[in-house]
């Protein structure tokens, strides 16, 4: 077993990050523990808690990573897309794709819950006000000349409507209506969307 002069404070606090990332994706958060964690680096769960203060902690901390990992992909996905429309159309299908491949990673994101009444940390809810000030400035991009409310309830209808199908197909709830492709269906969500955009929000291009 490795010894703790064997890495740095960062160096550990990647290696930590890394195997619970793996076990997540590969075994859901459920089974992610310290022990499965210190296993797989090499090091007693004591040394885990030098890092990280509780399972809760680490937890925060990979949704955070997850989260800022997502934020930069969708700027990516968008970089050789000029019109603001299709950026966000692309970055709508990017990020059901990001589900569909990482289903529990995006369920930690979205479903993990502080114990008791303690407050989301001030990290987290920065990270998550970053992707979605990301939205709302692509949504101002393409309309702009619409008061700022206005762009506020388009980009949670958008937020709304992609998050929604990734949560039905992440849940298989969408087998209910015979669905074969969650990208056609997400698709149609986006064109109503749009379309219903050009028709009745002032100052739209």
């Amino acid at each position: 077993m490795a010894r703790r002069s064997d890495h740095n404070r960062d160096e550990l606090r990647n290696m930590v990050l890394e195997a619970a990332y793996e076990i997540v994706v590969s075994e859901g958060a459920r089974n992610l523990t310290t022990r499965k964690v210190a296993a797989r680096i090499g090091y007693s769960v004591g040394t885990l808690y030098l890092i990280f203060k509780n399972l809760d902690d680490l937890k925060l901390a990979l949704n955070i990573q997850s989260i800022t990992r997502l934020r930069s992909r969708l700027l990516e996905a968008t970089d050789a897309i000029v019109d603001p429309a299709e950026q966000l159309k692309a970055m709508a299908h990017y990020y059901l794709e990001f589900g569909l491949q990482r289903p529990n990673l995006w369920r930690l994101m979205f479903e993990h819950q502080m114990p008791g009444d303690d407050p989301m940390p001030e990290t987290i809810t920065r990270e998550t006000d970053a992707l979605l000030d990301l939205l709302v400035a692509k949504f101002g991009e393409l309309m702009p000349g619409a008061a700022l409310q206005d762009v506020l309830q388009v980009t949670t209808a958008y937020w709304s409507a992609l998050h929604g199908v990734t949560h039905l197909v992440i849940t298989e709830k969408l087998q209910l209506a015979h669905v074969d492709s969650a990208h056609d269906v997400l698709k149609h969500q986006m064109d109503m969307l749009f379309r219903g955009l050009i028709q009745s929000v002032p100052g739209i291009q």
